[in-house]
């Protein structure tokens, strides 16, 4: 089973999930032991699934490879050239928005309430919020000091107010004190990233 297929079943399999109410229930002789009530909004109907693509150079839009494509490239600044990364937001609704990012990583945060977005770079100097419903590109952080890299994951403290991301030491060869080499969780503003 290829990316594409999984991920056609699990949206799927979450959007039949989702929907499941008591007239779809069927018990014996077509009677039901469910209790009718009134339809209120179902939380998950807002949620999304957000897919970090690993192998950005390989995409092409309308014969064009994505970093060149002006709607797919909104995120990536002029004259970067770094690492990039597609970003794929899938929708419960179906809905499906694409954006190359400059981080090159594998984790996604998004705050309590929705608002912002954390995309972590692994290994590399950038690390970025986004808009999560348009995947347009807020700001560009970068860990504390010189020669240190992205740890690759983040999360949102106090309600959204503060962000914890990881980053990990200038790589050196190991000198037998382990502490030298200790990474750092740093925290930052969720929206400036300072």
């Amino acid at each position: 089973m290829n990316r594409r297929n999984m991920m056609k079943y699990a949206t799927a399999t979450a959007v039949a999930a989702a929907t499941v109410d008591a007239s779809h229930a069927g018990g014996i002789g077509g009677k039901t032991d469910c209790t009718p009530v009134a339809a209120k909004p179902d939380p998950i109907a807002d949620a999304a699934f957000y897919l970090p693509g690993y192998w950005p150079d390989s995409a092409y839009v309308g014969g064009i490879p994505a970093v060149r494509n002006k709607h797919f490239a909104r995120a990536v600044p002029k004259n970067y050239s770094g690492n990039y990364q597609m970003l794929t937001r899938l929708g419960m609704d179906g809905s499906l928005t694409q954006a190359l990012f400059p981080v090159r990583g594998h984790d996604v945060d998004i705050s309590p309430d929705g608002k912002l977005g954390f995309f972590g770079s692994m290994e590399r100097d950038n690390y970025i919020c986004f808009d999560p419903e348009t995947l347009d590109l807020i700001s560009i952080g970068k860990p504390f000091a010189k020669g240190w890299i992205g740890g690759g994951h983040g999360t949102y403290l106090q309600g959204g107010k503060l962000l914890a991301v990881s980053e990990r030491a200038p790589k050196v060869s190991y000198s037998g004190k382990p502490e030298k080499h200790y990474g750092r969780i740093t925290l930052r503003d969720p929206e400036t990233l300072k």
